[in-house]
């Protein structure tokens, strides 16, 4: 990637984190940790509200003409509830009510819960083992699908490179101490 494209990326990123991190108690920005191809790492917050966050930004979102907030792949550190590696995506608009997510990893397929806080949705993997295991066949990957419905009943693909991701949540995971 070139150096504009780089700094395009972190620019987008920290947007996305910023957006990501802005409830935050301590008031704190992210930190970038570094980049790491198609993922950066970044820390946020001291004592029981840090965070570490690895992040990734779409290579490619359909459908193009779709109005969205700004769209991530995460995977969280959060020290103070102990909890190492937890997947999330953010798709920049608000989930239809009582839907899921798929993430598709070659041949392997996750089924994520979906929120609506506020103005945005989230969706989360449940429980740990499975949070474990998409981490694992991810990092063995080459890219992530991600699809979901909007509120407005569209069906939106998200497609994450999965370079880098390795090398990234080493760095959260030293920088929170898990």
């Amino acid at each position: 990637m070139s150096k504009v494209g780089m700094g395009r990326l972190v620019v987008v990123a920290l947007t996305v984190v910023g957006l990501l991190v802005s409830a935050d108690a301590w008031g704190d920005t992210a930190t970038v940790l570094g980049v790491s191809k198609n993922w950066t790492a970044y820390t946020s917050g001291v004592g029981p509200g840090k965070v570490c966050y690895a992040m990734s930004l779409p290579k490619s979102i359909q459908p193009k003409k779709l109005k969205r907030d700004a769209v991530g792949f995460l995977i969280n550190d959060w020290p103070s509830g102990k909890t190492r590696g937890e997947p999330e995506i953010v798709p920049g608009y608000k989930f239809k009510d009582g839907s899921t997510v798929t993430v598709e990893i070659g041949s392997d397929k996750f089924t994520l819960v979906t929120t609506n806080d506020g103005g945005s949705g989230s969706a989360w993997i449940k429980g740990s083992n499975d949070e474990a295991r998409m981490i694992e066949v991810m990092q063995k990957g080459v890219e992530a699908v991600v699809s979901g419905m909007s509120a407005r009943g569209t069906m939106t693909r998200d497609t994450y490179a999965l370079d880098g991701l390795s090398d990234s949540l080493t760095k959260i995971h030293s920088a929170c101490s898990m």
